[in-house]
C-alpha cells in the first residue's frame, strides 16, 4: 500500500527475505524502483500487461541520443524517474497523462529498522 492509503504495489519475494526484513502488515517500508526497470506509455493495454502500473503526468523530460529519463509527477506528490529508449519517449511531452509500468520482480524493498 503506497503513501496516499489507496494504491496497492504487486512485490515479488521470497519468505527468508521477509523474514529478515521483519514485514508485518502496516510495516512502514520503502519502494525502490531502478529507472531503467520502469515503462512509461499512454497505452493502457501496453501498462496491463505489467504486475504494476502507476498514472501520472509528465513533468520533465531529459532527451538523451538513445535514452531519455523521463519524470512523473504521482498524484500523492512523489516523483517517479524512468529511463527510456529514445524511440520511446519520442511522442511524449511535458504535461501528458501516463501510465508507469514496471513487474513485481523489479520492486526492491528496504526497511528503516
Amino acid at each position: 500500500l503506497l503513501a496516499d492509503g489507496k494504491t496497492r504495489l504487486k512485490v515479488a519475494l521470497t519468505a527468508q527475505s521477509g523474514e529478515r526484513l521483519g514485514l508485518e502488515e502496516g510495516k512502514e517500508v520503502l519502494i525502490l524502483l531502478k529507472a531503467p526497470w520502469v515503462g512509461i506509455t499512454r497505452d493502457a493495454a501496453v501498462a496491463r500487461a505489467a504486475d504494476n502500473q502507476l498514472s501520472g503526468t509528465i513533468s520533465h523530460i531529459e532527451r538523451g541520443a538513445e535514452q531519455c529519463e523521463v519524470l512523473m509527477a504521482l498524484p500523492d506528490g512523489q516523483t517517479l524517474c524512468a529511463t527510456i529508449p529514445t524511440s520511446d519517449a519520442a511522442t511524449l511531452k511535458e504535461g501528458d497523462d501516463v501510465i508507469a509500468w514496471f513487474n513485481a520482480d523489479r520492486v526492491i524493498i528496504a526497511t528503516l529498522c
